[in-house]
């Protein structure tokens, strides 16, 4: 995921989607993952039920895991992939 998203902004330099990008950047490497993962708990599982927090073996437990597991590597990967090297 962090490749193609990099690419994108990287042909589209200093453009509205370039700026979009790097602030999710910026904040995905900010927010701490305890946090994140309490967040998209209380978002996707609590007020609108589309993963589950407790079913075991299926697909939909995993999701909300794996995306708090990924986010931060993710979002320091993409300044390198982009060429920036603020951070």
């Amino acid at each position: 995921m962090t490749i193609p998203v990099s690419i994108f902004g990287a042909l589209r330099q200093n453009s509205f989607w370039d700026h979009l990008i790097s602030g999710f950047t910026i904040l995905g490497i900010s927010l701490p993952s305890f946090w994140l993962g309490f967040l998209l708990l209380l978002i996707f599982a609590v007020t609108f039920p589309i993963f589950s927090v407790v079913e075991s073996g299926s697909i939909r437990s995993f999701i909300l895991p794996l995306f708090v597991a990924c986010n931060a590597d993710c979002c320091f990967h993409h300044p390198i992939v982009q060429g920036h090297s603020s951070v």
